[in-house]
């Protein structure tokens, strides 16, 4: 797989010009063969996502209006009869809070809201291309919804937007990203999401013991690293080089590394960490200040890092540590997860809520939103520490 291969020393010159060469004759070969489904297309589409994740595309965002698309498996060229119109969408359960979180974004681009409001909703919904008639699919309420909204969602799609500077094929893409990458997060809860969030411990304590230990004996839970998986570092667009740079690599790689990322984000920060106090307060308003929403300070040796954390310790290898509960419930998403491999199979099974913090820090997220709600976390500490004593017992 592409997270296993090794990184090639580059050599002397050429730098992101000669990566930007590499990439752009990758997507060259990849259009010149798009029907031949044996032959070279699919070696240069692997080659293409390997380029990605370890080098990135470049600075010319001409290139990614091909390069995305191809990477999550959409046509760049769709024929002209099938162009969407995605006025008129019909709504769903987040509609009001779709418009609400539109009108907090793009700031400097302001004349592209009605169409991120457009594409958000009818990715919700289910609008898209129908294979087979070629039409945009509305309704005027959403009975038996699939994809449901997240706040943070708007920041992903308003980087898409950005970039492919194309309505229909922001929603092509994004509409792929909700059924695969994303689908933790667009399930009708944040169970799955807060249960992979456990991960981060994991992932911390190997690559940095004294690190780990540190912010454990804080008392501080796992949800400073929220946004890492709902906005992919994108919270901040102001920063879209950054950002564009993470897309390269979270597009062509698998739905989790967005988790190993923010752990080598945070191991870069340790001489801040580790000179903080171990207090709660204290250290959760410093983590969530560690690249909480943004990708300023996420460098090539961040992500170079992060491929090689992720070849020493996949997913679905890691062992839990800790007690029964706290290892249950690492099975059970671990096994979502192999059940989730087939992303076109429709309607996966959910994982039931076992975790009590989970419950409760969903029900805050639903009241104040992910971005807001962490304030209120230490209620949600004090009740999962109460809850875990009780069932020790």
């Amino acid at each position: 797989t592409i997270m296993g291969k090794k990184r090639k020393k580059k050599g002397g010159g050429g730098g992101k010009r000669e990566e930007e060469g590499v990439a752009q004759d990758l997507v060259h070969e990849i259009l010149l063969h798009r029907n031949d489904e044996q032959g070279d297309q699919k070696k240069s589409l692997r080659k293409l996502r390997q380029v990605s994740v370890v080098r990135g595309l470049g600075q010319r965002h001409n290139l990614r209006k091909f390069a995305w698309p191809l990477l999550v498996g959409v046509s760049v060229t769709p024929p002209r009869d099938k162009v969407v119109t995605l006025r008129g969408v019909g709504r769903h359960r987040d509609t009001h809070v779709v418009a609400c979180d539109v009108e907090r974004c793009l700031f400097r681009h302001v004349h592209k809201r009605p169409a991120l409001q457009r594409i958000l909703n009818a990715c919700v919904v289910g609008a898209g291309l129908d294979n087979n008639r070629g039409m945009l699919m509305t309704c005027d309420e959403v009975e038996d919804q699939d994809v449901y909204y997240y706040q943070g969602l708007h920041d992903i799609a308003s980087v898409l937007l950005l970039v492919l500077e194309d309505e229909n094929l922001t929603l092509a893409v994004l509409s792929h990203l909700v059924k695969h990458h994303l689908r933790d997060c667009t399930r009708s809860d944040l169970i799955p999401v807060l249960e992979s969030l456990e991960l981060v411990f994991d992932l911390l304590k190997r690559r940095d013991r004294e690190l780990h230990d540190h912010i454990r004996s804080s008392g501080v839970p796992c949800h400073f690293a929220l946004s890492w998986r709902l906005t992919w570092f994108s919270h901040d667009v102001q920063a879209l080089e950054e950002c564009v740079r993470l897309f390269d690599a979270f597009l062509a790689s698998p739905p989790l590394f967005p988790l190993y990322v923010g752990v080598i984000a945070l191991c870069e920060q340790r001489e801040r960490v580790l000179s903080t106090e171990p207090d709660f307060a204290t250290m959760h308003q410093l983590l969530q200040g560690i690249n909480g929403g943004g990708a300023r300070g996420i460098s090539e040796e961040s992500i170079r890092k992060a491929l090689q954390l992720y070849k020493a310790n996949p997913p679905d290898t890691l062992r839990r540590e800790g007690g029964p509960t706290r290892s249950g419930l690492a099975r059970s998403y671990l096994k979502y997860l192999r059940m989730s491999k087939s992303a076109e199979e429709k309607g996966a099974q959910s994982l039931e809520a076992k975790n009590p913090v989970a419950w409760a820090w969903v029900a805050m997220l639903g009241f104040s939103g992910f971005l807001t709600a962490t304030a209120a976390l230490s209620s949600v500490v004090a009740f999962w520490e109460g809850n875990m004593q009780f069932q020790l017992l």
